[in-house]
């Protein structure tokens, strides 16, 4: 027979509990993604680099308590800022 046992966490316990968010492989062709050909309308591409730029932004902001972000050889345009 199975017993369930409801038990109460709170919110810190939780976010002590949770492990740290990996994002891997944040590379240059790898995020952004190097697609074969390049659009030649600029719009279409800044469209398509701020929609990976938000995704990353929002795997980024689902981090409980910590974030890593791993990569090799170049790293992503996006991390620039952050090197």
């Amino acid at each position: 027979m199975l017993k369930v046992v409801n038990r109460k966490i709170s919110y810190e316990k939780l976010t002590t509990l949770t492990p740290p968010l990996t994002i891997a492989s944040m590379n240059d062709g790898i995020v952004p993604l190097e697609i074969g050909e390049k659009s030649e309308e600029t719009q279409i591409e800044d469209e398509r680099l701020l929609k990976e730029k938000s995704l990353v932004f929002v795997a980024a902001t689902r981090a409980k308590k910590s974030l890593v972000i791993t990569s090799y050889g170049m790293s992503s345009v996006f991390l620039l800022n952050y090197s």
